[in-house]
């Protein structure tokens, strides 16, 4: 995608929703491994088991996570956007299609109710299998679009995730849903959280969307500075560098 020519807003559109599937699967992927728990947490068998039968209603519920008032066009819409996601998401969009068809109200109550029991599971449960539950309630408020409440429960994953891999991942979903919400220092901040942490993937992502939002702010020498350091911290990550460099020649030349 050509930056120069590409609005910054657009830009966002076109990564926000494969964003947060990326930090979807990467969850499931990891909740049914009895290997993971033994490594980041000490849970009980009862937590693991309610996490995993969550994990399975979560994923197939998955593509109806969408607006209450959502019709066809609304579900075969979501359905192009999942088509039309940018290549490097690659196979991680295989754990949530979207629909082609309405969703009803009988999969609407399917949904609340797993809503309903995702909560009550992640007020009760600690460390990761806390985490998860409140980082599927969040992916599908967001999917619901109900940013406020998405940011909220991604924050509470983070919160009891501590140091393991969904901290980042969730701080970096609470920063979509904040400027979701035009909440914008939120979202910088839940961004630069995300950076704190070793090994984080989609670190490129968060430091181009956090020099992003300081372009957008006018901040023209942080924007510039935000978008270096990138190149300097992520030089492998060519995608990234590319759309970074491309910014920093349209920012000088202005």
């Amino acid at each position: 995608m050509n930056m120069e020519n590409t609005s910054l807003s657009e830009f966002f559109f076109a990564h926000r929703k494969a964003i947060l599937v990326v930090a979807a699967v990467i969850g499931l992927a990891a909740a049914g491994t009895a290997g993971f728990f033994i490594v980041y947490d000490v849970v009980d068998k009862k937590n693991i088991a309610g996490l995993e039968e969550l994990a399975g209603r979560y994923s197939e519920l998955s593509g109806f996570f969408v607006p209450q008032a959502a019709d066809a066009t609304t579900t075969a819409d979501a359905a192009a956007d999942t088509a039309d996601a940018p290549a490097d998401t690659g196979s991680e969009q295989e754990g949530a299609p979207a629909p082609a068809i309405p969703v009803t109200a009988e999969q609407h109550a399917e949904v609340d109710k797993l809503l309903e029991d995702i909560s009550k599971f992640a007020d009760k449960a600690s460390g990761y299998t806390g985490a998860r539950a409140w980082s599927m309630a969040g992916d599908i408020y967001a999917g619901r679009e109900k940013w406020a409440d998405a940011e909220t429960a991604y924050i509470n994953s983070a919160k009891k995730a501590g140091k393991n891999f969904l901290a980042p991942v969730s701080f970096f979903n609470a920063a979509v849903c904040a400027e979701e919400s035009g909440k914008q220092e939120d979202a910088k901040t839940y961004w630069s959280k995300s950076l704190n942490f070793d090994d984080f993937p989609l670190a490129p992502r968060a430091q181009f969307s956090l020099a992003r939002i300081l372009e957008t702010e006018g901040k023209t020498e942080e924007a510039l500075a935000a978008y270096r350091l990138l190149i300097e911290k992520y030089e492998k990550e060519t995608e990234w560098t590319n759309l970074a460099h491309s910014r920093i020649i349209v920012l000088e030349q202005e």
